[in-house]
């Protein structure tokens, strides 16, 4: 934390000029700070990670506020914090290492963590729940507060009626505020876990090819009744696999016991050929149309079989030409994201 002359830290500061502020335009006072047992209870619960200062320094003065830092930014207790950020680690919805710090109506505000080897968390993030984009808005949260405040005082953000609690946010004018103070919104697809923030992969325990947690993997015979599957969004399986064909990519079946499913997996995952890595094999996936199937190649290799063996060479070679003529390689029921391994014997 950064301080001035007086010794006090820009957090601080931030914190004294929004109290002033909510006064000012007649909204509730903060919450109460929080207590030592469920700092605890939350520090020992994402643990080897850690809080930033700057949240620290905000719950040492008040968690969960009834006015609202603004529309769609009110303030969590720590506690509800953690079970909603619990829930993402169940199932690597997000990042393990952005942890929620409001919500309203379906949109989370994160902040990042740390821990005792990278101390660069802060940056604050917003994004919905069930979408894929998550928006960086601000890049610390003494500056997330100041934008907040300067906007109540410019009217950017007011009471929808005079004494009420619920408040509106110009959001044209919030946006031109912080584009102008931070720069353009960097967002991020965090459904393409391979295009996340070096960071965050080693923070969320993905770097180097670590297994996803049990709870982030989705049986094959489940998948028709998965939210996130039949949204396109990515699941995790964990199978037996076989090829079915060879080319710059693979196009493979993947067997769990409950089901099979056909996955295409592009050549950028040169990964995916290393047969050196024992027990089953994770696949991250998406839904594709998944026009030619397993039963249609194996059905094409009966004919050809027959074909070759009766002579009809001729007849093998347009039967192969017609298949191919109308089969893309790559449509298969799914395609990969990402492959690792679940580092369990056989």
């Amino acid at each position: 934390m950064t301080g001035n002359a007086e010794g006090q830290s820009s957090i601080d500061r931030a914190i004294d000029r929004f109290v002033e502020c909510q006064a000012r335009h007649g909204q509730p006072p903060p919450g109460d700070p929080i207590s030592d047992e469920d700092l605890a209870t939350v520090a020992d619960a994402i643990s080897p990670l850690r809080f930033p200062d700057e949240l620290l320094a905000v719950w040492a003065r008040f968690q969960g506020e009834k006015g609202g830092l603004a529309a769609g930014y009110r303030l969590l207790p720590a506690k509800y914090g953690l079970e909603a950020w619990q829930m993402g680690k169940e199932r690597l919805i997000w990042p393990l290492c952005l942890f929620p710090i409001a919500y309203e109506s379906h949109h989370f505000v994160w902040i990042e963590l740390q821990d005792d080897f990278d101390l660069g968390g802060g940056a604050i993030w917003k994004g919905c729940y069930g979408y894929l984009d998550v928006t960086q808005i601000a890049p610390t949260l003494a500056d997330l507060i100041n934008a907040i405040v300067d906007s109540w005082d410019a009217g950017i953000i007011f009471p929808s009626s005079p004494g009420s609690e619920g408040l509106i946010q110009d959001d044209d004018r919030w946006l031109r505020l912080t584009s102008q103070r931070f720069g353009p919104p960097r967002a991020i697809d965090i459904s393409k876990r391979y295009i996340w923030p070096r960071r965050w992969k080693r923070l969320s325990g993905l770097e180097d090819g670590v297994p996803f947690p049990p709870g982030a993997i989705t049986r094959i015979g489940d998948l028709a009744s998965s939210p996130d599957w039949q949204a396109g969004r990515p699941v995790v399986v964990e199978g037996e696999v076989r090829t079915l064909m060879a080319g710059p990519g693979s196009r493979c079946v993947v067997d769990d016991g409950t089901g099979t499913l056909e996955v295409w997996v592009p050549a950028d995952l040169p990964e995916f050929a290393d047969s050196d890595h024992p027990g089953p094999t994770q696949v991250e996936l998406v839904r594709s149309s998944g026009a030619a199937r397993e039963s249609d190649i194996r059905s094409l290799q009966v004919d050809l079989t027959g074909l070759v063996r009766g002579g009809s060479l001729e007849a093998a070679q347009e039967a192969v030409t017609e298949f191919m003529a109308g089969f893309d390689m790559t449509e298969a029921e799914a395609t990969a994201v990402s492959v690792r391994w679940s580092g369990k014997s056989e």
